[in-house]
């Protein structure tokens, strides 16, 4: 396959080929080369995939943890030789086609992907980043660094502050206990290599950081003998080589990089951590430790050894109702426990992670998993599980499925975790078929045995890690800075300060300096001419199983068939809402009349791609007010399956067993233990959600099946379980049996026309074993319930915040096509460079595309509230002002059409078929906003600033996250109060 193409590329003479080979799987041809004058890594994978993606990475080993990598991945994408705008980044937001746009810092490397389906675009693209990293501005303008990094400010009342856009970002990222969890693992298992550091650095290792050290780090690894080359798709490989040899690649000669990922001694990886993580002063500080055992599974390990290890792990603890798994939980140790393997590593590691745990039982943490793995492993694993695990894994391979993610861009970064280390593996991930076709003839044998054995016990590599809640932490910690700055200033000249706020004005001035039109006119962009004016169609096909309707959506998935049961549950009383949220969580965990726990999970990995339960609401775009509530089950399996797969639900549905009362709470455990995470860790969402709710009825809904509310509920059922348990259980089986009936079922499914007759015949004996009718109808309304009011605080015990602000526009101009452009603009030119650049938040965003009758806005691990509020405020007075060229219109319209176009994959096509036949969103009425995005004007945007100002003004303002600066900006709210459980009285 594409032989004409590997032959334009041998007649190439400044690269030489090293590989040369047909990837079966993925349909593409692999070619590895090295450019001959330059040194540089290049790997070509050639196929039919429209989706274009570049990536160029380099190997950055760290010695310390000031996040230099990571603060140079930010800064060399703040402008260039060739194309001097401050942010070209944003640039190309605004003006391209992209379907992947960003970069990535990993411990040992750093990585610049981007894809799109616009070989113009696509060329721009390669073209700015390729600059980016070889000629960016960093050496002629300091400000950059002091920006994205580290610097210092000068605060209102004269005293020193640290301040900077990735310090603000670690911040937040080392408030969890989870990711201190997470970087104590590695710092135990690799005390002397790369990742014994935090590549993305420690806030306080980071204030250590300077100018010189940041230059020098990008001198010694930005050259293209350390750079790794990918490109993916269907692009012209010869013009892509040749234009990268002429204008970047033959302008170096080729060095020793000295970038090896050094491995780890084993004799000095066993180490045992104690540290601990900041609490609230009063939050419930009872069995609040994480525990981690982490072990390195080998040096030099295989493509085979690796899936088997993972399929190993999880046939030992990942699984529903694993043997390690149910050890720990039964012992009470705990109230979550995990694990995970990470083979994307120079040598790949395994942890076992215990969350809420009690500090006193950590040796008896250890010895159960030891124990239970060695007697496990001398009895056998079981082998239907393993099989179930292959074909489960197979199933996603082949599937390809990278959800939102284009799948070149996931595929070159998973290349990127064996390339960088040994370049005969830079395929390895095309070759999945000959690893499951070995891993099928290894369960007879005993190698899952002696592989478990090798990696798994016969090991002195383990690192224990035991991470302690500390209440006041966080005050100290920031008590402490204050003392050092204090320190710092007073030690200081008057010479020294003098320049802290000349710097400061430089900084400034160069924010707020614009890019001038010859800078600007270097980045490229499309033209309107460019994009696809018509919108992609939907596809409805409205069938019949007996009574019940079936839409089915005509795309083809390769043989997979994507199935969606909606159960229609509108009606359900308040009450009744978490509970039935619980039930969607529960009914993949629990047992059946047919099968325990354990192995229902073997059977639907056996024979599909998953099972899985949730509630989705549908509102009329027309009338918000108007929604419906369903419950609803998602699966998808081969056409040879589907019978399998459908007598799978309907075990599930009808015979499920809720009466197993020590499963149960330890599932609920893990819920809340997963809640308090998400919670906190997503601040901006779960803010966002919280808004929303006090303004719009769907929104409380999901606030009560999804966010705070549901968390309330799951910590007030665990903390009266044994009495509430029966209630509980029973409530459990009465609303499943409500629930689940022919009379209020609609179905969906994504499957071309060959292959519905195979759904059709395998779920029709599902559908009529149901009962005719439920509890619920198709006729009746959802209860109006009483809405939470007030802005509210959520205070943590972490260094950041999340703001959201959300208003109410029932206003129809906000949901046309103009909206959409509108978002992009605020989102760029207001919110990001002031909340962002001057602000030092690491992110800010908002959605002004009322599609159920709100806007909303929020910030992403901030420093501060008040002031961002404030740039919220300040939206209709800039938008009443805003003015725009047609070339600057042009680049905003361009921007929003690279989120409407995004390639889909035939799930995801079937999915917004239904959601807009659903939602009552008829094809001309999406043809007519994508008439509006592509003509949209700036007076269309001027039009804005009445519906958003009343919009703002009477939002409702949600903030999670630091105690101090809750308290600091009380005046904006009307109550503070804990988002986590806090100490019993």
């Amino acid at each position: 396959m594409f032989d004409e193409r590997a032959k334009a590329i041998e007649s190439l003479t400044n690269y030489e080929i090293l590989k040369n080979e047909d990837l079966t799987d993925a349909s593409s041809r692999g070619m590895l080369l090295r450019h001959k004058k330059s040194g540089a890594h290049v790997a070509l994978v050639m196929n039919d995939d429209n989706n274009k993606t570049f990536s160029i990475g380099f190997r950055t080993p760290v010695e310390d943890s000031t996040g230099v990598p990571h603060i140079i991945e930010h800064s060399v994408l703040c402008g260039s030789d060739k194309y001097p705008v401050k942010d070209p980044f944003q640039e190309l937001v605004k003006g391209s086609l992209n379907t992947f746009l960003n970069a990535m810092t990993y411990g040992d490397r750093t990585i610049y992907p981007v894809a799109s389906c616009n070989d113009k675009d696509f060329k721009n693209l390669m073209g700015v980043y390729m600059d980016a990293v070889f000629h960016p501005l960093i050496y002629s303008r300091p400000e950059i660094f002091r920006q994205e990094g580290i610097r210092f400010d000068i605060g209102e009342n004269g005293e020193l502050l640290y301040n900077g856009v990735v310090y603000n970002e670690m911040k937040g990222a080392m408030s969890s206990p989870e990711r201190v969890l997470y970087e104590k693992s590695l710092e135990g298992l690799f005390p002397d290599t790369t990742y014994g550091f935090n590549s993305g650095g420690e806030p306080e290792v980071i204030r250590t950081l300077t100018y010189e050290k940041f230059l020098a780090f990008h001198k010694r690894y930005y050259h293209p003998s350390n750079s790794y080359i990918a490109l993916y798709g269907d692009f012209d490989a010869k013009e892509r080589l040749e234009w990268m040899d002429e204008n970047y690649l033959s302008q170096y000669d080729a060095i020793d990089p000295d970038s090896e990922i050094k491995k780890q001694d084993p004799a000095r990886s066993n180490r045992d951590i104690e540290s601990v993580y900041p609490l609230g002063d009063k939050e419930d500080d009872k069995n609040k430790a994480y525990f981690a055992i982490n072990f390195i599974v080998g040096d030099e390990t295989t493509a085979v050894e690796n899936a088997a290890s993972g399929i190993i792990l999880d046939t030992l603890i990942g699984k529903n109702g694993a043997p390690v798994w149910q050890a720990v939980m039964e012992s009470g140790i705990c109230e979550d426990f995990s694990c995970w393997m990470d083979t994307d590593l120079r040598q790949p590691i395994v942890s076992m992670e215990a969350r809420n745990a009690d500090p006193a039982r950590r040796e008896e943490f250890v010895e159960i998993i030891k124990n239970t793995l060695a007697k496990e492993i001398e009895k056998g694993l079981n082998k239907k599980t393993i099989m179930a695990l292959i074909n489960r894994r197979e199933f996603e391979y082949l599937e390809a499925d990278s959800a939102s993610t284009p799948r070149g861009i996931v595929y070159l970064l998973d290349m990127y975790g064996k390339w960088i280390y040994n370049e005969d593996r830079v395929f390895e991930t095309f070759k999945g078929t000959e690893v499951f076709a070995k891993l099928r003839s290894m369960i007879e044998d005993g190698s899952f045995e002696r592989i478990a054995k090798e990696k798994f016990l016969d090991t002195d590599r383990w690192a224990y890690v035991t991470l302690l809640p500390k209440k006041g932490l966080g005050e100290e910690r920031d008590a402490e800075l204050v003392k050092q700055l204090k320190e710092k200033k007073a030690s200081m000249s008057a010479e020294e300060l003098d320049k802290i706020g000349e710097d400061a004005k430089k900084l400034e001035k160069y924010r707020e300096t614009p890019d001038t039109k010859e800078a600007l006119a270097t980045i490229p962009v499309l033209l309107r001419e460019d994009m696809t004016k018509t919108v992609l169609p939907v596809s409805n096909k409205e069938r019949r199983i007996g009574n019940v309707p079936v839409w089915q959506h005509d795309y083809s998935g390769n043989g997979i068939v994507y199935a969606r049961l909606f159960f229609d549950i509108t009606g359900i009383k308040e009450d009744e809402i978490v509970p039935v949220s619980l039930l969607a969580r529960l009914l993949s965990h629990v047992a059946t009349e047919k099968f325990g726990y354990s192995e229902l999970d073997d059977e639907i990995n056996l024979v599909s791609g998953g099972i899985n339960f949730g509630i989705e609401e549908f509102e009329n775009i027309d009338d918000v007010d108007d929604y419906r509530a369903y419950f609803r089950v998602k699966t998808k399996a081969k056409e040879d399956r589907l019978s399998d797969v459908a007598g799978l639900i309907g075990e599930m549905l009808m015979n499920s067993l809720f009466d197993d009362k020590k499963h149960i709470y330890d599932m609920l455990n893990m819920l809340r233990s997963g809640l308090e995470y998400s919670l906190e860790a997503a601040g901006h969402v779960t803010g966002r959600l919280r808004s929303a709710a006090t303004i719009r009825q769907r929104r409380y809904f999901d606030l009560k099946a999804t966010g705070i509310e549901l968390y309330k509920y799951v910590d007030s059922l665990l903390n009266d379980f044994d009495n509430r348990f029966p209630s509980f259980c029973a409530q459990l089986k009465e609303l499943c049996g409500q629930i689940v009936a022919r009379g209020n079922l609609i179905v969906s499914v994504t499957a071309p026309d060959e292959a519905y007759s195979a759904f059709e015949k395998g779920f029709e004996k599902l559908i009529g074993s149901l009962p005719a009718e439920g509890r619920f109808g198709k006729t009746g309304k959802m209860e109006e319930f009483t809405l939470p009011s007030g802005n509210e605080a959520f205070y943590t015990a972490g260094q950041v915040t999340y703001t959201a602000l959300v208003g109410e526009c029932r206003d129809k101009y906000a949901q046309t096509g103009y909206a959409k452009v509108l978002t992009t603009i605020l989102n760029n030119e207001l919110l990001y460079p002031e909340i962002r650049i001057k602000g030092g938040a690491y992110g800010a965003f908002g959605m002004f595309y009322a599609i159920d009758d709100v806007i909303s806005m929020a910030t992403y691990r901030d420093s501060k509230v008040k002031e961002s509020v404030d740039v919220f405020k300040k939206i209709a007075g800039f938008v009443n002002g805003f003015d725009a060229d047609e070339d600057q219109m042009t680049k905003f319209i361009i921007g929003t059409m690279s989120n409407e176009d995004s390639p889909l994959n035939a799930r995801q096509r079937g999915e917004r078929s239904f959601d807009h036949m659903m939602r009552r969103v008829s094809p001309e009425r999406l043809q007519r906003m994508r008439d509006e995005l592509l003509s949209t004007t700036a007076e269309d945007i001027r039009k804005f600033a009445p519906v958003l100002e009343k919009a703002i003004e009477s939002g409702t303002l949600t903030s999670v996250g630091n105690e101090s600066i809750m308290c600091e900006n009380a005046a904006l709210f009307d109550r503070i109060t804990p988002l986590l459980r806090e100490e019993k009285k």
